[in-house]
């Protein structure tokens, strides 16, 4: 198990969520379809749990970004409603594969920091899924 495997699960587990349009493992400049999911992973730990197992955590970011008025036709309340639709359809699906299909112990999603950012093709909504994905490793 590594940073490499995990990421590789949930990109295959958001590809199968139909409100997401793009799913990247780096962070684009431009996206083709909305809204758009990129993963990256934000931190890890390991902890000691037994005299032979470790409790690793690898603690992944998807942030998932819907476009403004500037650069498609949604207004404020329309990308909002998207975005909190494709938020309660990823939580679901973790909640639903908490061991990313047997890739780990368990994993927790949870909604993080909502806000704005500005791209080269204008103003998104953006709004953070933090998952803490749980490994016992035996040492």
């Amino acid at each position: 198990m590594s940073f490499v495997s995990i990421i590789a699960e949930i990109i295959s587990i958001l590809g199968t969520i139909p409100e997401i349009k793009e799913v990247h493992n780096f962070d684009k400049g431009k996206f083709t379809g909305y809204p758009a999911a990129v993963v990256y992973p934000s931190e890890n730990s390991s902890d000691f749990e037994t005299t032979t197992q470790n409790l690793r955590q690898y603690v992944f970011t998807i942030r998932v970004h819907v476009p403004l008025e500037k650069v498609g036709t949604l207004d404020h309340q329309t990308a909002d409603r998207i975005l909190r639709e494709t938020l309660d359809a990823i939580i679901a699906k973790f909640d639903n594969l908490f061991t990313l299909n047997g890739v780990v112990n368990f994993v927790n999603a949870t909604p993080s920091v909502w806000g704005y950012q500005t791209r080269e093709t204008g103003g998104l909504r953006v709004s953070e899924v933090r998952l803490a994905c749980n490994k016992l490793a035996t040492i």
